[in-house]
């Protein structure tokens, strides 16, 4: 919302695209550490690295963080659970989300899952505040 109270759309991709490129930096120690207890094939071109990170393995280390107070392992997620609880909050400042996250603002207490239609790359958030996606609760 701008200082008028109408959703800026354009604000809000701005937003969301200063805080995912800090996510996606935080997530690689998390995914790693993952990774050592569930070995996969790693892809290697020209010597580099060129490996994907799966969507599943990303759910599921956002899972761990999600659930870590239970195990006890709050303060090693604190620093990937910080960055994902902003990135929701963003993704929550828009109104249609708003209305589909029927729980609280913080992780944990609600579960949806946001799929941008077309979305090959980051290009299309922008989709998104046309109200081009889907969500599954």
């Amino acid at each position: 919302m701008n200082s008028t109270g109408v959703f800026d759309a354009e604000v809000w991709v701005d937003r969301l695209a200063l805080i995912l490129p800090k996510l996606s930096k935080a997530q690689v120690p998390y995914l790693e550490e993952y990774w050592k207890h569930r070995p996969r094939t790693r892809r290697i071109v020209n010597d580099k690295d060129v490996t994907p990170y799966p969507l599943d393995d990303v759910r599921m280390v956002y899972a761990e963080a999600r659930h870590s107070r239970k195990a006890g392992k709050e303060a090693q997620y604190r620093p990937l659970l910080e960055l994902l609880d902003s990135t929701r909050h963003i993704l929550l400042s828009h109104p249609v989300l708003d209305r589909v996250a029927v729980a609280g603002r913080t992780i944990g207490e609600n579960d949806f899952c946001l799929a941008i239609l077309k979305s090959g790359t980051t290009t299309y958030a922008r989709d998104l505040a046309g109200n081009h996606y889907k969500s599954i609760i």
